[in-house]
């Protein structure tokens, strides 16, 4: 006589839920092509809409201090709310600035690639026919001519691998 045991086998779901770590935002420096004496700056550190952002001595001032993760991003000046921005239009030349950070306006929207360029990822929705598209994707932070004298102006500029002016190290701050 065989006793038959039935093996019932219970399916139990499962929900897996995969989460995504927030990235790490980091307070930094920003130094054109490796040069840990020259920093990106606020221009006059005056935290207003429209201020130009500029090469300049690293002095330690609040005005050389960024907010940034690797991946996307935005450049945020630290301890504000102003972002860097790209500027309205697509074009190469466009000067940076900052302006007050908002939530997915595509010209401040930045990807830190692991090459060390500043590359803007930014996707807009057109408001008359509500197309995704590009908006100043591919250009990228360019100290304008690759020069590092203090003032001179950083811009917007077509990506350009291996195009030094476009290189940004980081340092952490000590804040």
């Amino acid at each position: 006589m065989f006793v038959q045991f039935a093996a019932t086998i219970f399916l139990v779901p499962v929900a897996i839920h995969l989460v995504s770590a927030a990235p790490v935002v980091k307070t930094v420096q920003l130094h054109p092509f490796g040069q840990l004496g020259k920093c990106l700056d606020l221009q006059g550190n005056i935290r207003s809409g429209g201020q130009p952002v500029q090469v300049y001595d690293c002095n330690g001032s609040s005005a050389q201090n960024w907010e940034i993760s690797d991946g996307p991003t935005v450049v945020k000046l630290a301890g504000t709310n102003y972002c860097l921005d790209s500027g309205d239009t697509v074009a190469d030349g466009n000067r940076i600035e900052v302006k007050t950070c908002k939530a997915g306006k595509a010209s401040q929207q930045w990807n830190y690639t692991d090459d060390k360029h500043i590359e803007n990822q930014g996707e807009s929705t057109h408001f008359i026919t509500s197309d995704l598209t590009q908006f100043n994707k591919g250009q990228c932070v360019d100290s304008v001519k690759g020069n590092n004298q203090n003032g001179n102006r950083v811009q917007s500029w077509k990506c350009s691998r291996p195009s030094q002016h476009q290189v940004w190290s980081t340092a952490r701050t000590s804040t």
